[in-house]
């Protein structure tokens, strides 16, 4: 069995993609990874531990703004990400650090209210765009490019 997992010379591949050491598997079996997402969201209708002024019962959830920064949890990851356009609980989001997930998986959404992050909905994705990853090179002697690294 074969896993990837980038090594220090192997850093500039993905140091811009912020993967260094973020996911490992073998070779081929890992879900693809996205840097923008589609989703169907559905928000909740009230805020969970928020009151807000003048009115009795919790805040009101209001509904996505283009550009607003949202966390987004999808599977264990949490990354954060900015919602390029959103209508009919219909989303496309562009995310600040990748995620490895699948089609169909389900993601819960929160957005900065004061000094805390709220959960302000959940949704599912439909289809994103993928990071194309390079895997390591077959035949290749790595344990001699170590040595000379620790030398």
């Amino acid at each position: 069995m074969e896993l990837y997992a980038p090594k220090r010379t192997q850093q500039h591949a993905t140091s811009d993609l912020f993967l260094v050491l973020q996911i490992l598997g073998a070779v081929g079996t890992l879900p693809a990874v996205y840097v923008e997402l589609s989703v169907d969201y559905f928000l909740l209708r009230r805020l969970i531990g928020v009151k807000s002024e003048g009115e009795d019962g919790p805040a009101k959830v209001q509904k996505l703004v283009k550009h607003e920064f949202l966390n987004l949890n999808v599977g264990s990851s949490v990354a954060g990400g900015s919602v390029l356009y959103a209508k009919k609980g219909r989303a496309r989001l562009a995310l600040k650090t990748p995620v490895c997930t699948e089609i169909g998986e389900k993601i819960a959404m929160s957005r900065r209210i004061g000094q805390s992050w709220r959960l302000i909905g959940w949704g599912e994705i439909t289809e994103g765009v993928e990071v194309t990853l390079r895997t390591p090179a077959h035949g290749r002697d790595d344990e001699h490019e170590d040595e000379e690294l620790e030398n």
